[in-house]
């Protein structure tokens, strides 16, 4: 059995157009980079948070450079290591997933902002809703870039 090949440029470039719209969206600062829950003084993050993913490490940075990445730090698409679109997808989903397992879901947030890994001025709820935003962006937008064109090249 032969390894999986990764995405193809088509594939790869349809992807990075869906995370450049994220990256680039209002409520994007919160998941652009990793929790750095040492610097947050939230030493409990990884023992909710299993798998952290957020938008930078699944980025391409040779594609388009925005001024919001490091280029240093290794990126999934770069590296090629999606086999299918349904792990880019995954990993995409999984950072909305760890955002709703850390701070509470968007719609049942309440008041513990002493679970939130943002600022004191953005409330847990906040940053759900923000993930909610996104997550129904990426949904709409993967259907359309994504799935789409790539039923019509099979």
């Amino acid at each position: 059995v032969s390894a999986p090949s990764p995405l193809d440029d088509a594939d790869t470039a349809a992807c990075l157009s869906v995370l450049e719209s994220l990256i680039n969206h209002d409520c994007a600062g919160p998941f652009l980079d990793p929790v750095d829950a040492e610097a947050l003084d939230i030493p409990h993050y990884r023992e909710i948070v299993k798998k952290p993913m957020d938008l930078n490490t699944i980025k391409v940075p040779g594609w388009v450079a925005l001024p919001v990445l490091q280029p240093a730090v290794q990126r999934k698409l770069e590296k090629r290591k999606y086999n299918a679109i349904s792990d880019f997808a995954d990993d995409v989903r999984l950072v909305w997933m760890n955002c709703w397992s850390f701070n509470g879901p968007p719609e049942s947030c309440g008041g513990a902002p002493e679970r939130s890994h943002v600022p004191a001025h953005e409330s847990c709820a906040a940053v759900s809703r923000m993930a909610k935003q996104l997550s129904n962006k990426f949904e709409m937008l993967f259907k359309r870039k994504v799935q789409r064109p790539q039923q019509t090249r099979a």
